[in-house]
């Protein structure tokens, strides 16, 4: 008991010092503002949703619900996704100790008792706070923290895979069935992370359950998929016909990808900088002795360590693949997430990481699981683990309170600089480039209509936006933001401004009569009305 407790505080300060030290520039990238644009745009600002150009998983469940209630809740887009965070990271603990007590009855055959229970429970927290504490050094971590980046699949997969040998209830498989469905028509990446992986352990460990009577032993169909296996291939498939229907009447975008061979140099490439980086600390801050304990901790190589807990794990996954159906699963899940980006094209720098990480985040867990789960260990990872989340916290900006709850950030320098020049000047449109006007769109206190232009050209860009912003009709002046468009270019399509400010390194050019500006911008949608 006295562990668990120490486990649950050990998780806790984690979780704090985590939050307060995870950037700002996670919640303000133009992905993770993707549906706070949207839901404001719809249910604010009274947007036609039709007219919107969505991202290739459009997350509309679960993540747009929940983002738009606590946007309504907080009114305000930083705040809302600062508290996601912490609710997501919290569920995402939750579903591990299920999953994980879960395949350690299946393991050994019957049911953990309380204690027993306890001893996964205290490990999980342990190993779920140490890629908390490493986030800093390894942003794909953050994927725990934000929504529309594939963490409400990673979530759902959780949740089903236990769900589906324990449950029987017609209800209960209806909702089963619901989320998994729902989920894949937004985000088809399940389909990777569960549907697959289940067939493949079917497949391996063929069995019955009472819902099966009658059926041949050596029947195919339920050789395949017993149980309630055939309940999610039947979501999955209705999942993906319902993501196809989905296109054919909203604009969905295509996902980017690169050739594989390039896709393959670019992951090659990143892994071998992980690993160079890593013997470089071990040299210079173990060998030569060269850093400071301080310095050596806050370079402390994740990357390197969190990609061979992910070999181990798949390795020794791959070996066990006979002993138990979950053994099966992981094995093709962490299989499926780490190759099937590089081997679609999806993989183009260290960002698309976001696929793999909840293989990486599973990866350490599930060498707990193999090792047992030992409570004969679990106080000396106690200790190790008080000991980085020491060092890590000492890192943190003082007072910790400030850090931690941020009532000083709640609105990007770019917002708040246009914000103020549009109300003394009475400026309703402003245009910059694709993550700034994002920004400016969620955060603008005076609801400013903010588009972004396409780079070369600067006309409207349908991009992960609606296109009615841009046959709106704006009679005030605009102010145009030529960061990230280029200056030159800016003069040369929309002109010479009559005024030029700055508020900051940001550099803001006023436009009294935008007639020329709104003309390049509207250009591309006239010609498909």
């Amino acid at each position: 008991m006295l562990r668990y407790l120490a486990a649950l505080i050990l998780f806790s300060v984690s979780l704090g010092i985590s939050l307060a030290a995870s950037p700002e520039e996670i919640y303000l990238n133009s992905d993770i503002l993707y549906l706070p644009a949207l839901a404001l745009d719809v249910f604010r600002d009274g947007g036609n949703f039709l007219s919107w150009s969505f991202t290739p998983s459009p997350y509309f469940f679960p993540d747009f619900p929940i983002v738009s209630a606590l946007l309504f809740l907080f009114g305000n887009a930083y705040q809302a996704l600062y508290c996601f965070a912490f609710l997501q990271i919290l569920t995402f603990t939750v579903l591990a100790e299920r999953f994980w007590i879960f395949v350690q009855e299946e393991r050994i055959g019957k049911k953990l008792s309380i204690r027993e229970s306890r001893s996964v429970r205290s490990w999980v927290l342990v190993l779920i706070s140490l890629p908390l504490l490493g986030a800093a050094r390894f942003p794909a971590f953050y994927i725990l923290f934000l929504p529309s980046i594939h963490t409400s699949a990673f979530l759902v997969c959780l949740y089903a895979w236990p769900f589906i040998h324990q449950t029987t209830q017609r209800r209960n498989r209806i909702l089963l069935f619901l989320t998994i469905l729902f989920t894949v028509a937004s985000d088809r990446i399940l389909f990777v992370e569960l549907i697959l992986p289940v067939f493949f352990a079917g497949f391996f460990f063929p069995g019955s359950n009472p819902n099966d009577r009658g059926a041949g032993r050596f029947d195919l169909w339920k050789r395949l998929l017993p149980e309630n296996g055939r309940l999610v291939l039947a979501a999955g498939i209705f999942g993906l016909t319902l993501h196809s229907i989905l296109k054919s009447f909203l604009h969905i975008e295509r996902p980017g990808t690169i050739p594989i061979s390039l896709s393959l140099d670019k992951a090659l490439g990143d892994g071998i900088r992980f690993f160079t980086e890593a013997a470089a600390w071990f040299r210079t801050g173990i060998v030569a002795g060269t850093r400071s304990s301080s310095d050596a901790a806050a370079d402390f190589p994740v990357p390197a360590v969190a990609f061979l807990c992910y070999a181990a794990a798949l390795c020794v996954s791959l070996s066990r693949i006979h002993r138990a159906k979950s053994n099966v699963f992981l094995a093709f899940f962490f299989s499926l997430l780490f190759f099937i980006p590089i081997a679609a094209g999806s993989y183009v720098d260290e960002y698309s990481l976001r696929y793999a990480a909840p293989a990486l985040i599973l990866a350490p867990l599930y060498l707990g699981f193999v090792l047992g789960f030992q409570k004969r260990f679990l106080t000396f990872a106690l200790f190790v683990s008080f000991l980085i989340a020491a060092v890590a916290g000492n890192s943190l900006p003082k007072p910790f309170e400030n850090a931690l709850f941020r009532g000083h950030r709640w609105a990007p320098a770019e917002s708040a600089c246009v914000d103020a020049i549009a109300e003394r000047q009475g400026i309703d449109l402003a245009v910059a480039d694709f993550w700034t006007a994002k920004r400016i769109r969620v955060f603008s206190k005076r609801k400013l209509s903010a588009v972004h232009a396409a780079y070369s050209t600067l006309e409207g860009s349908h991009t992960i936006s609606n296109r009615d912003w841009y046959l709106r009709t704006y009679e005030s002046p605009a102010v145009v933001i030529p960061r990230g468009l280029g200056n030159e270019n800016t003069l040369l399509i929309y002109g010479i401004p009559e005024e030029k400010t700055a508020c900051g390194d940001l550099e803001i050019w006023i436009y009294k009569n935008p007639e020329r500006i709104l003309q390049t911008l509207r250009r591309p949608f006239q010609k498909t009305k």
